[in-house]
């Protein structure tokens, strides 16, 4: 289940963050993000309540951003990201969307993978993105063109 983040998430999107990534968001810009009208922050619940997962996106005009997706290190492979991403892509369904675009590292293959299946494209590199110096591959997937 999908549902909109709230201020008692945080504390285990945060553990989440910082088993899944080198340089983890601060719990502070969570809650930035979560007092901000303009992006849109919804979390992944499995059946006992607990959080697996959360994106953050934001549209700017006609496009979209992905800001963020994780899963849980434990519920990877079990079909959550494609759960997140199809949310996302669907939230803009009926909008007049003309990009969706991201940020992914490029020793992430198993994200790249993800996207791919989702229509995204890797459009060009963007060198030191990340903290420690590693490189993003920019994704972008237009739901008006075909995939």
């Amino acid at each position: 289940m999908i549902v909109k983040a709230a201020e008692s998430d945080i504390a285990e999107i945060c553990a989440i963050e910082q088993k899944s990534f080198p340089d983890p968001w601060a719990e502070a810009l969570f809650q930035d993000i979560l007092n901000n009208p303009s992006q849109c922050f919804y979390v992944a619940k499995n059946n006992r309540n607990h959080i697996v997962g959360y994106i953050i996106f934001w549209s700017i005009v006609d496009e979209v951003h992905i800001l963020n997706l994780c899963v849980a290190p434990e519920y990877l492979k079990q079909g959550v990201g494609s759960h997140l991403l199809q949310f996302c892509l669907e939230f803009y369904k009926g909008k007049t969307i003309s990009l969706f675009s991201l940020e992914v590292r490029t020793s992430n293959s198993a994200a790249q993978k993800l996207y791919e299946k989702f229509g995204f494209k890797g459009m060009y590199i963007r060198k030191n993105y990340y903290p420690n110096h590693e490189d993003a591959l920019v994704m972008t997937f237009s739901p008006c063109m075909p995939k």
